[in-house]
């Protein structure tokens, strides 16, 4: 492997996305000294679309920094970009050894004209990769990122501009571009899929991003599992950046990056979902409520989530009505 590997000090975030990325990723580039933080380098966003003359220069240094090539048909190709990857990986349509190959080719170029001593990146797109992460950055950090799963689902459909896996979605219209039940035929949910609703369909890919990862995080040794609420709750947020900071900046080699938190980007958001198509969990509909319990119930609570009263009560109606119903 020594020929696809990167021998740079790297940080690696990921997550099944809505989970501040952007926010720990500029956190790490004003608070690790000799940092170069990025969030999801190659990809296109909509809205550069929909104000090109306004961003035709990140258009152009993305370009430049991945070559046109790989920002334009090798997006469209099965194994072209990270997203396709990392999709093929959870698939098992691709080995170890093949998925290092192709990892090294898209970030070799990019990160060996870094000029600072650590490169970070959070992107999402990397969450099927954490076990293929060590074998081309064997000098890396990694932490996946797990967020309650009803507040995760809400975010999603409340982006302001597109909801995944409805029309309005870009890769809605190219195949094999998100993943779903039906590429896995011993998914519970295969036969399901097709008439499964947005939201449910939202719920499904809560339970298998943190499915893949919590089995894919064992062969990286350098990796970590971190709560998204920890970062923001008063009482836990001091604790968990610590927590943060400690493990990414301790690497492998024994080198000990040096950071300072002042409190830097407190109340920021980016990418807040603005959008009020589904409200707080406490007041969905019992049908909703049963939907995500079906789904993602028994995973939910594993992950310490899902045990207040009232949600208790909730799951409880909506089982009851169900049965009343059949």
């Amino acid at each position: 492997m020594k020929d696809f590997t990167i021998q740079k000090r790297c940080i690696f975030i990921t997550s099944g996305g809505r989970t501040a990325t952007r926010f720990l990723s500029e956190l790490l580039a004003v608070s690790v000294k000799n940092c170069h933080s990025v969030q999801e380098p190659d990809i296109w966003r909509f809205n550069y679309f929909i104000d090109f003359n306004r961003n035709k220069n990140i258009f152009l240094q993305k370009i430049i920094d991945f070559g046109l090539y790989n920002m334009t048909l090798g997006k469209l190709l099965s194994l072209g970009s990270i997203r396709s990857l990392s999709i093929a990986r959870q698939r098992g349509k691709i080995d170890k050894l093949e998925a290092a190959k192709r990892l090294y080719k898209l970030r070799h170029n990019y990160i060996s004209r870094v000029k600072q001593d650590i490169y970070a990146e959070a992107n999402l797109q990397l969450a099927g990769l954490i076990d293929i992460i060590p074998l081309v950055f064997p000098n890396s950090k990694t932490i996946f990122i797990i967020r309650d799963g009803r507040n995760w689902v809400r975010s999603y459909i409340n982006i302001q501009s597109t909801i995944i896996y409805s029309k309005t979605d870009p890769l809605y219209y190219l195949p094999h571009a998100r993943l779903n039940a039906k590429m896995f035929p011993d998914d519970p949910f295969f036969y399901k899929w097709d008439k499964f609703s947005v939201f449910q369909r939202i719920c499904w890919l809560w339970r298998s991003h943190i499915e893949y990862a919590l089995k894919t995080i064992k062969f990286n040794p350098n990796a970590n599992i971190i709560k998204y609420e920890n970062f923001f709750e008063d009482s836990t947020k001091r604790e968990s950046l610590n927590s943060f900071f400690e493990h990414l900046t301790k690497f492998p080699d024994n080198y000990q990056a040096e950071y300072q938190y002042n409190g830097e980007l407190s109340g920021k958001l980016f990418h807040e979902s603005t959008a009020n198509r589904l409200s707080k969990w406490g007041n969905w509909p019992l049908s909703l409520v049963n939907d995500f319990q079906e789904i993602c119930g028994d995973l939910l609570f594993q992950q310490g989530y899902g045990s207040e009263p009232e949600w208790k009560e909730m799951v409880t109606k909506a089982e009851k009505k169900k049965t009343n119903a059949e």
